[in-house]
């Protein structure tokens, strides 16, 4: 859908599509939609769709989100930080979920971003091993659920210091980090005086099961479950 036809619908509120490449590499770099045309967008679902020359295709020179913005759920985009940045300055964004994604060398750096308003931040099957979050990256944040996650190895302790965290949902993920929201837990307990932060495990993963792991992810790939470039 182009830039014009977006303009066709000032008040669409919800929407829910696919984003695709072009089959041949565009010769400009301003190809991803510009949705801040839509100011009234208030939940924005959206599957990204790989070219078969990925290393061909130019990256947008500028990310535009309507800054109506209260749900964003991705699935399948490539996370460059110009991206999360866009995202960052949503000021009234308050779910936000990556769901195959891959991170740019499997590291996402939120130190530098500010989620204003952002209250339930979900991970699901995302490429990622580092993450680097300060206390002020989520400053509204309730709700932390990873699920799927193989190769994340803890959860930045930043997280003892987000005063608005209710709970951290774990699924599938390393044992590991399930010991590290206990730890949390317990850190938040001692500091605050109060057992207030719920944390919630299941079908968690021994480090030394590399090749379940493995297993797992062929299944799901296999199943259609998830669909990575």
């Amino acid at each position: 859908m182009s830039d014009d036809a977006l303009e066709k619908f000032p008040i669409l509120q919800h929407l829910d599509c696919i984003i695709m490449e072009s089959q041949y590499p565009p010769t400009h770099d301003y190809w991803f939609p510009k949705l801040d045309v839509l100011n009234k967008l208030e939940s924005f679902i959206a599957r990204y769709k790989c070219n078969e020359y990925p290393s061909l295709i130019r990256q947008p020179n500028g990310y535009h989100f309507p800054t109506s913005l209260k749900e964003l759920r991705l699935i399948n985009f490539p996370l460059r930080p110009v991206f999360l940045s866009a995202i960052a300055t949503l000021p009234e964004l308050e779910i936000m979920e990556f769901s195959s994604c891959n991170f740019l060398d499997d590291k996402w750096d939120a130190s530098e971003d500010i989620y204003q308003s952002l209250t339930t931040l979900i991970l699901r099957e995302v490429q990622l091993t580092e993450w680097q979050v300060e206390r002020e990256t989520f400053p509204k944040l309730e709700k932390l659920i990873l699920t799927y996650c193989f190769e994340l190895g803890e959860i930045p302790c930043a997280f003892i210091d987000i005063d608005t965290l209710k709970s951290i949902d774990l699924s599938y993920v390393r044992r590991e980090l399930g010991d590290a929201a206990i730890e949390i837990k317990k850190n938040v307990a001692d500091f605050r005086g109060e057992d207030r932060l719920d944390v919630h495990t299941s079908d968690l993963i021994a480090t030394n099961t590399e090749k379940h792991i493995m297993k797992m992810r062929r299944r799901l790939l296999k199943s259609g479950m998830f669909n990575l470039c």
